[in-house]
């Protein structure tokens, strides 16, 4: 309950209770704004990582239609691409910067 900010009535008979509430107060606000914080960048990021290939995805559906392409051939073409925009990349060295850091002896 001392989590929460403001949840409950508070009635602190000392002033070592009060200061021991409000520090519970504050650290459960400091807490749960980090978690939602956290929570919403993750989110962030999922979006921005996706918004390429939804992105193509839409166009190659625009282009479809407007060329009057056979459902059932647009719907092949949609699958594969979507399964090959979605397949993650194959990294190659130059990729890795972190092998620029390693001796030659290995």
């Amino acid at each position: 309950a001392q989590m929460t900010l403001g949840s409950m009535e508070l009635v602190a008979y000392s002033v070592s209770e009060r200061i021991f509430s409000i520090c519970f107060l504050l650290f459960g606000m400091l807490f749960s704004s980090t978690v939602i914080s956290s929570l919403s960048a993750v989110m962030v990021q999922y979006q921005m990582r996706d918004a390429k290939s939804t992105d193509e995805i839409r166009k190659l559906r625009l282009f479809l239609r407007q060329n009057g392409i056979d459902a059932d051939m647009a719907f092949r073409v949609r699958q594969q691409a979507d399964n090959r925009l979605r397949k993650p990349e194959r990294l190659t060295e130059g990729d890795v910067s972190a092998l620029e850091c390693l001796s030659l002896s290995l």
